[in-house]
């Protein structure tokens, strides 16, 4: 079922399929950061993410996001010659 509380072990799950040396987006919080701290913060992250999900709202800060071009190929003064991506922060990924 969708409408029940994160558990622990979900949290878990998406904990360990984080990627590494990926760029931290907007807050500047990599997941080597978050990652290094679950023991410790884990419960009470947990909670915040459960409250989130109940009230189903969501810190303005994790909605931002950075855009950034990425060249794929040909002549790079041609716009259609690069892909746009985002950058969002690593709660806002954990969250959803």
């Amino acid at each position: 079922e969708l409408n029940i509380p994160i558990t622990a072990k979900e949290l878990a799950d998406v904990l360990s399929t984080l990627p590494k040396n990926k760029a931290a987006g907007p807050l500047g919080i990599p997941y080597e950061f978050l990652i290094e701290l679950m023991p410790q913060l884990g419960p009470d992250f947990l909670d915040l993410l459960n409250e989130l999900f109940i009230h189903e709202s969501m810190p303005e800060s994790w909605c931002e996001g950075i855009m950034v071009l990425l060249f794929k190929k040909g002549h790079r003064d041609t716009l259609t010659n690069y892909r746009g991506i985002t950058l969002l922060t690593c709660f806002w990924k954990i969250f959803m």
